[in-house]
């Protein structure tokens, strides 16, 4: 089920996946290529930059409609208990409340590169809700 979207320009290219409160350093890449990379409560994963165009991003509760081919697959930790994915300056977000503390995420890149990312939330303690 699409628990939520939003179509933005990204100013620095970036997505942010986050526990709402968290104020841990925004994760860096090990290697050039990589998509995403990712810490405790934060994944940050590259995107088209504004000067590109919009990006889209779905938020889904499985993966039965994603679009695009995987490019990370791990948790995040919520210790607030809300999830929050966003641009680098928080103008455009979705929050989703959680009843765990643990979410496997998994981030998908749309068929047309990074104008379009699908991302698939499960709790690994309860269920999310928007």
């Amino acid at each position: 089920m699409l628990l939520g979207e939003f179509q933005a320009e990204f100013p620095w290219g970036l997505l942010l996946v986050t526990d709402a409160a968290s104020r841990e350093e925004i994760p860096t890449w090990t290697a050039p290529g990589e998509m995403v990379a990712a810490a405790s409560t934060a994944l940050v994963a590259r995107v088209k930059h504004q000067d590109e165009g919009e990006v889209l991003v779905r938020v889904w509760d499985d993966s039965s409609e994603v679009l695009g081919r995987p490019v990370f697959s791990g948790v995040i930790e919520l210790p607030s208990g809300v999830l929050k994915v966003s641009d680098a300056l928080g103008d455009n977000s979705i929050e989703l409340s959680a009843e765990g503390v643990v979410e496997h995420v998994e981030i998908y890149a749309g068929s047309r590169g990074a104008d379009e990312v699908h991302l698939v939330v499960r709790s690994v303690e309860g269920d999310l809700r928007t």
